[in-house]
């Protein structure tokens, strides 16, 4: 069961990869001053991933940003069990198609705006979160290293092998993107 998941993850990744490589999209730079629209990737599975990312949503939201997230759950049912709040959707890993590839509306719905920055700042990495990455319209794309360099525009690295947490991911996002202007 493992093998064949690994191999529908593979070619789900490959295919992937062409459709990045074929499709145009508008690049520009963006940081927290340019920004004034800014969608967010998280693992929702996590109790400490989902306050974390509560509390950067929020601070994002009193510098004025539009922000809306897209949260990464296990199974289904888990979803019902999240409160409810204005621009924040979930999708289960458990629903996707051949590919690997998440099956949801909500998916569709966040890759389909056009954001100044899309952050990911996911802890897990099912081939869905490179999915949401690769196909997003957003205009600048930060993230941890992927399983494609061609799915992000600024990578954030971390020591080899490390899975970092969410806490410190979003304190190199802060950063970085705090320092970073435009040239």
């Amino acid at each position: 069961m493992v093998f064949l998941q690994k191999f529908r993850e593979n070619i789900g990744l490959q295919l992937l990869k062409r459709k990045v490589k074929q499709t145009f999209r508008k690049k520009a730079f963006n940081n927290f001053d340019t920004a004034k629209t800014i969608g967010i990737l998280f693992n929702a599975s996590k109790q400490d991933d989902l306050l974390q990312t509560n509390l950067f949503i929020q601070e994002l939201k009193d510098l004025g940003k539009e922000v809306s997230a897209l949260g990464v759950v296990h199974l289904e049912k888990q979803i019902s069990f999240y409160e409810v709040i204005d621009n924040i959707k979930y999708f289960a890993t458990e629903k996707t198609n051949i590919c690997c590839y998440p099956k949801s509306v909500n998916v569709e719905q966040f890759i389909a705006q056009p954001f100044d920055i899309l952050i990911n700042l996911s802890t897990i990495e099912p081939i869905a979160i490179d999915y949401i990455m690769a196909n997003s319209k957003a205009v600048f794309k930060v993230s941890k290293r992927l399983r494609s360099d061609d799915f992000v525009d600024f990578i954030l690295d971390f020591s080899q092998g490390k899975n970092p947490q969410t806490k410190e991911i979003i304190t190199k996002i802060k950063e970085y993107l705090s320092a970073l202007t435009k040239a």
